[in-house]
């Protein structure tokens, strides 16, 4: 007798959240992480240079199923990061951010994002 153990997936991710690189010899990431009603970015850069940060928030309102979008940006030295909080009776979708760091005469950029999972009775929304 044989049995086939078949899996099927009805929500899939492919978003990455967490991107790294070089200048010279100095690391440098990017990350972003949404939550149920909240979202964060950073870049991180572990020497003395330039680091920036854009980031879009997306958000749904509960009461009237109208996505939102919210924009943040920031610039500083080795580390900078933007948050976000969903309004109330909003829940988070998703987070999409672009990173930049200058250093040593070299510049890195890389993008990420990440995505919540949504109810079952609001997947349309995405």
């Amino acid at each position: 007798m044989t049995f086939v153990l078949l899996f099927i997936s009805t929500y899939t991710m492919a978003f990455a959240n967490y991107r790294d690189g070089q200048l010279d010899k100095y690391k440098v990431t990017g990350k972003c992480k949404v939550e149920q009603d909240n979202a964060y970015a950073e870049t991180v850069l572990e020497w003395n240079g330039n680091v920036t940060i854009d980031a879009r928030y997306t958000y749904v309102n509960l009461t009237t199923l109208r996505k939102e979008t919210i924009s943040k940006g920031d610039s500083h030295h080795n580390r900078v990061g933007v948050s976000f909080s969903a309004p109330t009776n909003c829940l988070s979708i998703r987070i999409d951010a672009r990173h930049y760091a200058t250093a040593v005469g070299q510049t890195w950029e890389s993008t990420t994002s990440d995505q919540s999972r949504m109810p079952d009775n609001l997947s349309h929304i995405q």
